[in-house]
């Protein structure tokens, strides 16, 4: 049978006049047309196969078949080999353009950047790359607000973005001390704590006992896939059976918060999966003798605590102790907040939302906003990679005046157009109130 090997995104490919004949094609990469079975995606089998447009240079499709058929390669720069009895090459589309108005606009009055008029877009990705002095709009993730600044951080006993230190900014204080963990990436600003599930950990001192009080537990974690085995993500007990509380490691990907008595503990066996090399957000909310687990904003955990809670220690991050090798946590930990209360429902949503999106939150061809000061807000477009452009929005006070622009639209390094637009302006509402 003769194939013809797709890695491009158009081409035309007829008979192939020989078994041993194939045609290489190289492009970006495409939406599957015909498949001759539900189960095949890039990979079609058949007398007849075709293909479409092409997304991604790095992907590939291979064709079977005595004919196949496919559409239109993106670049100039890519080549397609042909063999058989017919070869074809068709149409070569423009570069993703992306295009942006400027817009103007007054205080607290809602305001859109309008994107639709680029072209051959592969997403719009939305981002802030400069904002006037004194306004409150901030790109997705939005940090937890320090010193109980708003209502959701009412009875916040400890809050901890990792953005350099260890260092508790609730207002109380409780400043870590860090033993081995690094600096890294983080999920919400710009840094994490990695453990290395050997002897890093964080020591709080002796706070957060919760002998019968709520409580609720936020924050992000990253798990290696390699774990030991009950090792510890965040403790707060001594050695005897059945004192403090902990959240450790059950099975593979699978958590569980235990706490005791001072005698016995307390866990039902169930369990949270929690995925190793993803962040994922982390909720865990005490209410009388009950715990209640969620991941990424929705509940999917339930256990039991006894009522009161005994024989408490420090309070540790990634490990069972201050000093422990043996059961060290292997994995990343990101704005570790705990509040002497327990979270509705609601609020542990709000926080899942504030913090999984990027950006200006949207993902579509227009971005509104609320801009709460005046000034210039400029954000950036990126409709493929490599290929962007910035717009303004110019608030004024009712009565101000405006202005027109010439704005440079990159196109990926391959030229650049120009348009004339008008000056007006946009941006979001502030979160946690």
């Amino acid at each position: 049978m003769a194939r013809a090997t797709l890695y491009g995104a158009v081409a035309q490919v007829a008979v192939l006049d020989s078994p041993s004949y194939s045609a290489a094609l190289y492009g970006a990469v495409a939406q599957v047309a015909v498949l001759d079975s539900p189960s095949y995606s890039a990979a079609l089998y058949g007398a007849v196969a075709q293909v479409a447009v092409l997304d991604s240079p790095s992907y590939s499709a291979a064709l079977y078949g005595a004919v196949a058929q496919v559409a239109v390669l993106d670049s100039p720069s890519y080549s397609a080999a042909l063999y058989g009895t017919v070869g074809q090459v068709a149409v070569i589309p423009p570069s993703p353009v992306a295009v942006l108005p400027d817009i103007s606009g007054a205080p607290t009055v809602l305001a859109t950047f309008d994107g639709s008029g680029s072209q051959f877009h592969h997403y719009y990705a939305w981002e802030w790359t400069s904002l006037p002095g004194g306004s409150a709009i901030s790109n997705y993730p939005i940090a937890l607000p320090d010193n109980g600044a708003t209502s959701m951080m009412v009875d916040n006993e400890l809050l901890c973005h990792f953005e350099g230190n260890a260092n508790d900014t609730s207002g109380n204080s409780r400043n870590g001390a860090v033993s081995g963990a690094t600096q890294v990436t983080g999920k919400v600003g710009l840094n994490a704590y990695s453990f290395d599930g050997s002897n890093d950990y964080i020591d709080y001192g002796s706070i957060l006992a919760f002998t019968t009080g709520d409580f609720t537990f936020s924050f992000w974690m990253n798990p290696d896939a390699s774990q030991g085995s009950w090792v510890k993500v965040f403790s707060n007990r001594v050695g005897t059976t059945g004192e403090g509380y902990n959240l450790e490691r059950y099975g593979t990907n699978t958590y569980r918060f235990q706490s005791g008595d001072g005698s016995s503990w307390y866990a039902n066996n169930n369990t949270m999966t929690i995925p190793a090399g993803v962040w994922s957000h982390i909720t865990l909310v005490r209410v009388g003798t009950a715990i209640t687990g969620y991941l990424d904003g929705a509940a999917v955990y339930t256990d039991v605590a006894p009522a009161t809670i005994a024989g408490t220690d420090d309070f540790i991050l990634g490990a069972k102790a201050a000093g422990d090798t043996t059961y060290a946590w292997d994995g990343l930990l990101d704005e570790f907040a705990v509040w002497s209360r327990a979270l509705s429902p609601t609020e542990i949503g709000d926080i899942y939302d504030q913090q999984s999106k990027t950006g200006l939150g949207v993902s579509t061809a227009t971005a509104a906003f609320t801009p709460d000061i005046a000034g210039t807000y400029t954000v950036q477009l990126t409709v493929a990679d490599g290929v962007s452009v910035t717009a303004d929005a110019v608030i004024v006070v009712p009565g101000g005046g405006g202005r027109r622009k010439r704005r440079r639209a990159r196109r990926g390094g391959r030229g650049f157009f120009i348009v004339d637009v008008n000056a007006s302006g946009q941006g979001f509402g502030s979160a946690f109130d």
